[in-house]
């Protein structure tokens, strides 16, 4: 055990800072949602839950400020059970959930919800969440397969216990260590800020209305076919849906103003590319925003705007990607906490005075589950999946996101959104414009 072990505090990373901060904007909760074909042992996943928050001490802890300083600050013992809860329902467990669960609170901890979901002479429902402050999508996929894989030696060994995490290294510098100097003086004079061109249509700009998710889920045939019109363009699943979403988002708006006129959708990526798939869990925020801006005309089809969105991606790709927008978080982290509540006092005054913020697109990627109790030894007690989705964060107007998760070759495109601020309606219309756009 080194001396940072020992620490019942830590310093909080740049990207962890400002992902608690964005709560100004939207709810940063999100969700993996495991549907089995049976029950669970319950009280095994319970111990497996406390003893992922033994070994990560992130997520036995709350964020916390001190003097102008940020921190993640372990939380007392008898809160770790908060992590894990049973729910017994009378009523059909709907995919992916009919009523949401409260918010998981960064500021009072701990870092991680599971709720298992259970009805009587069914399957078992599991789902694991955490917030963005803590870790991004990919980080909460790997927390699930954390959780998953002490499941399953606990399986095989009650007395099992993970190997201590320590307050492992949650900074940018090992990415920033992956470029020359070079590369960071031409990052710095070339990125610039977003420009927030247009919305997605809302009834006022407000927050406080109830929690909903819609979505769309696809059969592996229209990934196939995705992937065929794709393999034409050198285009990715990602360009694909990325073209599609621009388009559905031009349709649903019917807004003359758009037509001929360059916008931008903001989408993500995962800058863990730049650590050449280092093995481990990477339970940490590692990804980033960019833009990608488009001129569409009037009445454009996929196949008119793709080889524009091809070009863009592989223009970011190439192009150091995501090495501006850490350099232009760590300026802002470098002046203290007073540095990021003015930015983000500043974003907020801009967002209330236009109504204007570019919807963001995200692709979560492929949830893979196969590895998840590959240590159980009794085929007998392997738990079998049938279904996994990602639940994103939730939106308030201005802000509006879709995301896009594949399981077992099924795309599901999924918006989080308040009713009242959003009508479901206009949601539920754009979701099928975006399904009329993808290729069949």
């Amino acid at each position: 055990m080194t001396k940072n072990d020992e620490l019942k505090f830590f310093p909080a990373s740049a990207f962890d800072v400002f992902n608690v901060y964005f709560d100004r904007i939207y709810d940063p909760s999100m969700y993996m949602l495991f549907e089995f074909d049976d029950k669970i042992d319950e009280i095994c996943l319970e111990n497996s839950v406390l003893k992922a928050l033994v070994a990560n001490p992130y997520l036995s802890s709350r964020y916390v400020e001190y003097d102008n300083k940020p921190y993640w600050e372990k939380i007392e013992p008898d809160k770790l059970k908060d992590a894990f809860e049973i729910i017994y329902t009378d009523n059909e467990i709907q995919m992916p959930l009919s009523s949401l669960p409260p918010s998981v609170d960064v500021y009072s901890g701990p870092q991680v919800k599971v709720i298992l979901y259970r009805k009587e002479n069914k399957s078992d429902t599991v789902l694991i969440g955490c917030h963005h402050g803590f870790a991004d999508a990919h980080g909460l996929k790997d927390l699930s397969e954390f959780i998953f894989s002490i499941y399953s030696r606990t399986l095989e060994n009650a007395e099992y216990i993970p190997e201590y995490m320590g307050w492992y290294d949650k900074g940018t510098g090992k990415l920033l260590d992956k470029f020359t100097k070079e590369d960071i003086k031409c990052a710095i004079e070339d990125e610039k800020p977003f420009v927030d061109r247009w919305f997605f249509p809302y009834n006022y700009l407000n927050k406080g209305g109830d929690k909903r998710i819609k979505y769309r889920t696809f059969t592996p045939e229209r990934l196939t076919a995705a992937k065929k019109f794709g393999k034409k363009y050198n285009a990715t699943i990602n360009d694909v849906i990325l073209g599609a979403f621009f388009l559905g988002v031009i349709k649903i708006r019917n807004n003359p103003s758009d037509n001929q006129e360059e916008k931008t959708i903001l989408t993500s990526a995962d800058l863990r590319r730049h650590l050449n798939n280092t093995p481990g869990y990477s339970m940490e925020n590692l990804s980033i925003a960019y833009d990608a801006s488009v001129t569409i005309n009037k009445g454009a089809k996929l196949e008119d705007i793709i080889e524009r969105i091809v070009s863009v991606t592989d223009y970011h790709k190439s192009n150091n990607l995501g090495l501006g927008c850490i350099l232009f978080y760590e300026e802002i982290f470098s002046d203290g906490l007073f540095g990021v509540r003015k930015f983000f006092e500043e974003m907020d005054n801009k967002y209330t005075k236009t109504g204007y913020k570019n919807p963001v697109f995200s692709n979560v990627g492929i949830i893979n589950t196969d590895n998840y109790f590959s240590s159980i030894t009794d085929s007998n007690k392997i738990p079998t999946i049938k279904n996994a989705l990602f639940l994103p964060t939730i939106c308030w107007p201005p802000g509006f996101l879709m995301t896009l998760s594949t399981y077992k070759d099924s795309m599901t495109i999924m918006t989080g959104y308040e009713e009242g601020p959003y009508s479901s309606a206009v949601i539920e219309e754009f979701l099928d414009i975006v399904d009329d756009y993808i290729p069949k």
